[in-house]
């Protein structure tokens, strides 16, 4: 969902904001202009098993409008049931970003 707080008055802008595949985490960007979300792919008809990165912009009334689309380097389910020691799959979302050097 989406949800604006304006003048005391909690308004929802959109029911569904964004429909994910079995989503297991996200995060926004430092400056909040973006919403990344991760999901897993488990249920997904066309590439079944595939996770996603999926990237969205924060827009001004509150919703959101997918930007990107991820699958590059991410193990599918059927690569973490090889026998290549591939145990683990996507589990959840690491983010940093680098402040400006000082010495730059």
């Amino acid at each position: 969902s989406a949800l604006s707080w304006k003048d005391d008055e909690l308004e929802l802008i959109d029911a569904v904001a964004a429909t994910l595949n079995n989503p297991l985490d996200m995060v926004l960007s430092h400056d909040y202009k973006y919403l990344y979300a991760l999901a897993s792919g488990h249920t997904d008809v066309d590439l079944p098993g595939q996770p996603r990165i999926y990237v969205y912009e924060n827009q001004c009334d509150c919703s959101l409008v997918e930007v990107q689309n991820i699958t590059d380097g991410l193990p599918t389910e059927a690569d973490r049931n090889s026998t290549d020691d591939v145990v683990n799959g996507v589990v959840g979302l690491a983010h940093w970003y680098s402040l400006p050097s000082l010495f730059d």
